[in-house]
């Protein structure tokens, strides 16, 4: 029986092929054996800032050397991407391996529009075959967008004021007239507070989520005093139909957040859900 392994280039890819008795394996010489063309990943993420170009590099290795420049081409497996064409741009759909080198590089320009948001889409590339060489498995790349936020935006010490909306059983304005003081972690910011000033006085810590410029409403995370309800659970919040906003360039003195109250509405019946606007206020 033959048993042969192909070392390649140390740190750059390693390829062992076995094979049954009396066979040849494919073995790979640097210098001037097979080639071998592939992406140096299977799966790269890459999140483009909102309103921006950002650009990915993306590495090409070849495991033989040459003392002049090569090209190998590349294609978009259109099939298997969801990403628009107007998402990306490539400088040119080859890439050089340059004399003496391993290595060569595919730049490509993540392009941030209407067509593109949190919820990441594919990119699947794939290296052109040729006649005097062999190459690798696709690669998809995961295109979405990202935000970022300040640690300290939108923190510390708030007045909320309950501009619109009136809670059912007596609650009223059920989040208004109290300073609280709000944390960071992450894109998440944390508070708590008093739900129904004057009626029901029950403390509660609420989530809010920043992401890309709108306000999600994770609801009541900690029922700090108890359920509040009509029947097994406690009421919570959503996300209003149309979210409050933010802007880090606009700054954090006055933030408006969107909710939906009484949902889940803990069996109090969904009749009793509403909208409230609260605007927060730096103190």
């Amino acid at each position: 029986m033959k048993n042969r392994t192909s070392l390649l280039i140390s740190g750059l890819l390693l390829l062992l092929i076995t094979t049954g008795c009396d066979e040849d394996l494919t073995v790979f010489d640097v210098n001037g054996g097979q080639t071998l063309v592939a992406f140096a990943s299977r799966t790269v993420n890459f999140p483009v800032v909102i309103d921006t170009q950002d650009e990915l590099t993306l590495t090409v290795n070849v495991t033989t050397v040459s003392d002049v420049d090569r090209s190998f081409g590349f294609a978009i497996v259109e099939e298997q991407s969801s990403l628009g064409t107007s998402n990306y741009s490539f400088a040119s759909n080859s890439v050089t391996i340059p004399a003496g080198s391993f290595t060569g590089a595919i730049n490509l320009i993540g392009i941030d529009d209407e067509n593109l948001d949190t919820d990441s889409k594919t990119l699947v590339l794939r290296m052109n075959e040729g006649s005097d060489f062999v190459t690798g498995p696709d690669l998809t790349i995961n295109v979405f967008q990202v935000c970022p936020v300040p640690s300290d935006f939108f923190t510390g010490s708030y007045a909320i004021q309950q501009l619109s909306g009136s809670a059912p059983f007596g609650i009223g304005a059920g989040f208004n007239n109290q300073i609280v003081n709000i944390s960071a972690s992450g894109l998440f910011r944390n508070f708590e507070f008093i739900y129904g000033v004057g009626s029901f006085n029950s403390a509660y810590t609420m989530e809010l989520e920043l992401v890309c410029n709108t306000i999600r409403v994770n609801g009541f995370k900690t029922p700090n005093t108890g359920t509040l309800g009509c029947g097994s659970g406690s009421i919570g919040q959503s996300t209003a139909a149309t979210p409050g906003s933010y802007d880090v360039f606009a700054g954090d003195d006055q933030i408006l957040v969107r909710l939906r109250d009484f949902d889940p509405d803990s069996g109090c019946g969904p009749a009793n859900q509403y909208t409230a606007e609260l605007l927060f206020v730096k103190q």
